[in-house]
């Protein structure tokens, strides 16, 4: 029997949102290609591509929750990984107008995570590489997009630079 899935997507950015991206289209299509500019590190390590990964990040109850849908289990991950686990309320002081100094200390119910961001992509990209049919291509940086005319559809490729010198190297004759 022939599937009626669509047979590939292409993610362009390994970051948090084409983990995310990917892992939610992987039950979708038959491969997914994510292609990323930079070279992934094989730990919780910055990527040049992300500039502000050396700040502090945190995970809030939304960002949180879908990231949980996405990867059951993946606030625990982050904590075995080195993630420092914070009770709103009670670990985190904040300053409001009309408290003086702060907010009054009280458990407001839900627990979040504060981490690097390499840390959250590291967990993520574990989780990914456990994905039968979603690949990840690195040091691959998309130059040009083109409509996919063959199939009639307005589904769009991604062309990594490295196809794209192959292409040019063979139809020169190289």
């Amino acid at each position: 029997m022939v599937s009626s899935r669509p047979k590939r997507a292409v993610v362009i950015g390994a970051g948090i949102g084409g983990l995310a991206a990917a892992t939610a289209l992987a039950g979708h299509f038959d491969d997914v290609t994510i292609i990323e500019r930079d070279a992934v590190p094989a730990d919780a390590a910055a990527r040049p591509g992300t500039p502000q990964s050396n700040h502090p990040h945190g995970l809030l109850g939304g960002g949180q929750r879908a990231l949980c849908e996405l990867f059951p289990g993946i606030d625990q991950d982050l904590a075995n990984a080195g993630a420092i686990r914070l009770r709103a309320g009670l670990d985190i002081r904040e300053e409001f107008p009309g408290f003086d100094p702060c907010f009054p200390r009280r458990d407001l119910g839900w627990v979040g995570y504060a981490m690097s961001r390499p840390l959250i992509e590291f967990v993520m990209r574990r989780r990914v590489s456990r994905l039968p049919n979603v690949e990840l291509r690195d040091r691959c940086r998309v130059i040009a997009t083109a409509l996919d005319v063959h199939f009639r559809s307005r589904q769009t490729a991604a062309v990594p630079r490295q196809e794209i010198d192959a292409r040019r190297h063979s139809a020169s004759g190289g």
